[in-house]
């Protein structure tokens, strides 16, 4: 695969090049000067052809991610770029990210200083469910003068699962702790009362039924303690599922 790609600067240098030539047809001095800075140019171009070479040997590049993630909520992917060169360079990383995130503008500049190491976060938000296939990292290295790019693949397939927002589950969790998510509806209060579902043995109170005395647990403990039950009620579940192409598409932030 393709590692060596040119600069911005080096087709600059080719119209000059091109312009000085293109006038000494009319001035012949600025010939040999062509000649001249042509040399030059050849050699400045092998020079940060080593270069960039040279640095990305000592370039490392790693990504690091929840191996499930929360479909609907904003989680991050944590780069690590460590520089073991003398030198500060210049980088832009682009990241083979799964198709299902659609991210359109996904090149990370920056300029790290040499022997140094910085950690980058990226914000994504998965909209379906299922596999998500990251590829490879590829790092865009800059020489000094713009005039060479190359470019190192750092090997980072991975596959991570999305399933439905298990982050917004466990606000529900702290939610039910609360004494006023009864008010809200999203707890379920359990009626205590006569049946045949076993609940717990509690300690008598006044107003509770006598027939319900344990006496076995209240000769144990040396206190009455009563038999309480769960009130159990028969309703008819319907569960309706719709699975038109309507569906399909994300909604709500879902």
């Amino acid at each position: 695969m393709k590692s060596v790609f040119l600069g911005e600067w080096f087709f600059y240098g080719c119209w000059i090049l091109v312009g000085v030539f293109a006038l000494s047809y009319s001035v012949p001095v600025l010939y040999n000067l062509g000649l001249i800075l042509l040399v030059i140019f050849i050699i400045l171009v092998i020079f940060e052809l080593f270069q960039c070479r040279h640095w990305a040997s000592k370039l490392k590049v790693t990504r690091n991610i929840a191996p499930q993630l929360s479909m609907s909520d904003e989680q991050y992917i944590k780069y690590t770029v460590s520089n073991e060169n003398s030198k500060k360079i210049y980088i832009t990383l682009f990241d083979e990210y799964p198709e299902q995130l659609q991210l359109r503008d996904d090149a990370i500049q920056l300029l790290i200083e040499g022997k140094e190491e910085e950690e980058l976060k990226i914000g994504i938000r998965p909209n379906t469910r299922g596999q998500y296939n990251f590829g490879n990292i590829n790092a865009m290295i800059r020489s000094t003068l713009k005039l060479i790019e190359w470019r190192k693949i750092f090997p980072a397939e991975t596959v991570c699962e999305v399933y439905p927002s298990f982050i917004q589950m466990k606000n529900y969790e702290l939610q039910l702790n609360m004494l006023t998510a009864s008010l809200t509806g999203i707890r379920k209060i359990r009626q205590i009362g006569e049946n045949d579902e076993f609940e717990h043995i509690m300690n008598y109170k006044q107003g509770d039924n006598i027939k319900s005395i344990n006496w076995k647990a209240t000769s144990r403990k040396g206190e009455l303690m009563v038999n309480h039950f769960e009130n159990t009620k028969s309703q008819m579940v319907y569960c309706i599922i719709d699975k038109g192409r309507s569906m399909e598409m994300p909604f709500f932030g879902l």
